[in-house]
């Protein structure tokens, strides 16, 4: 297929996330930046494919600014905007990581995921009281969320 046509941004993102999966990441970026700049700009495969490759090879920065790219196309999409929360959050950019949550958070507030983010970032920076209403929040949603149970059960107990 990629013979007969190299320039398909169909057969280019289907060969990049072959690449991706089978963890060849250089050459899965390679094919998937080509598939974005021959026409496949809105092909959302493209855009995670290339993202995830970054990401496996720990390009942060460059997954940033992929994420970035695909939010141009898909501003509504609360994945998108989480996972770039959660790059920046290892990143150490805490103001655009609590951005980016916030948005994912109202794009789709019965994800408890979103509310779990920013309780582990204002648990992180010592706030406390903030953290206990997210945490809590994510039990209003998903009362079998441990994780947010142990934390929140951490910050009551604290002096």
């Amino acid at each position: 297929a990629y013979k007969k046509a190299p320039d398909s941004y169909i057969v280019l993102t289907n060969l990049g996330v072959s690449h991706l999966k089978h963890k060849n990441y250089d050459k899965s970026i390679e094919l998937l930046q080509k598939a974005l700049e021959t026409g496949g700009e809105k092909n959302y495969m493209a855009h995670t494919g290339l993202i995830g490759s970054y990401i496996a090879q720990g390009k942060l920065e460059d997954a940033a600014d992929a994420i970035e790219r695909a939010l141009k196309l898909y501003s509504r999409n609360a994945g998108l905007h989480s996972q770039l929360g959660i790059i920046y959050f290892q990143l150490g950019k805490s103001e655009l990581t609590e951005r980016h949550f916030i948005i994912a958070m109202k794009l789709n507030p019965d994800d408890p995921i979103s509310y779990f983010n920013i309780g582990v970032l204002y648990e992180g920076q010592n706030k406390s009281k903030e953290a206990a209403e997210y945490f809590q929040k994510v039990l209003s949603i998903s009362p079998e969320h441990q994780e947010a149970r142990l934390r929140l059960t951490n910050i009551i107990k604290r002096p």
